[in-house]
């Protein structure tokens, strides 16, 4: 039994150590401190990711994407909210209770290297059109999980930041487990961006139509 677990264990490492290889740029800037990205520096396309190590004030590390989108943020808004039900890494995402501008829901994450599936119960603070901040509150696999969207107006649309921080529970690396963050964050941020720019232009020409 306890050789099977270190193989599995090994497999565990081996597999989160192959996905961050394939982040290149984003693990140099885990070890060399990237510079947090400012609107004027985002070319329009791209996501800007950034690591952050843990500190004294902090704890634990992190991983922020950013991407502008050209859209209003009461549209990045709900395409955010929108962008959950279709995420592929997902199974499900199932709303529990919902207050104002709070809600708890269990999503079930597939995909995952060795765990294949994790299932998790989170609770969503929202401050509209600002921000929304989520937190763990129990998962069959991972000891913690949480983060927050970041909405802010800028010129010719809205400069959206996703944040998250991941402890699996399992012995590896957490630069390793950041890699693989990095990689869902730049993902979703990508959907949302396509999604939200999508519906602001089919907005649009309803209204030139009109």
């Amino acid at each position: 039994m306890q050789k099977h677990s270190r193989l599995v264990l090994t497999a565990f490492a081996t597999t989160f150590l192959c996905s961050v290889l394939g982040a290149g740029s984003a693990l140099a800037n885990w070890f060399g401190g990237a510079e947090v990205p400012t609107p004027e520096k985002l070319d329009g396309k791209s996501v800007k990711i950034d690591f952050s190590a843990k500190t004294k004030a902090i704890p634990h590390s992190s991983v922020k994407g950013r991407v502008f989108v050209k859209a209003p943020i009461n549209v990045v808004w709900q395409t955010v909210h929108e962008e959950r039900q279709c995420d592929p890494d997902m199974a499900y995402c199932h709303l529990l209770s919902k207050s104002v501008n709070e809600q708890v829901y269990e999503e079930k994450f597939v995909l995952i290297p060795i765990l294949s599936s994790t299932t998790c119960v989170l609770k969503d603070k929202e401050i509209p059109n600002e921000r929304i901040d989520y937190e763990l509150v129990k998962s069959d696999r991972f000891k913690a999980m949480d983060g927050s969207w970041r909405f802010t107006a800028c010129e010719e649309g809205t400069m959206l930041e996703l944040i998250s921080h991941v402890d699996t529970g399992f012995p590896v690396p957490q630069s390793f487990v950041d890699g693989n963050l990095a990689k869902k964050i730049e993902r979703r941020l990508t959907r949302v961006k396509t999604m939200a720019e999508s519906k602001n232009n089919k907005i649009a020409n309803i209204r030139t139509v009109d």
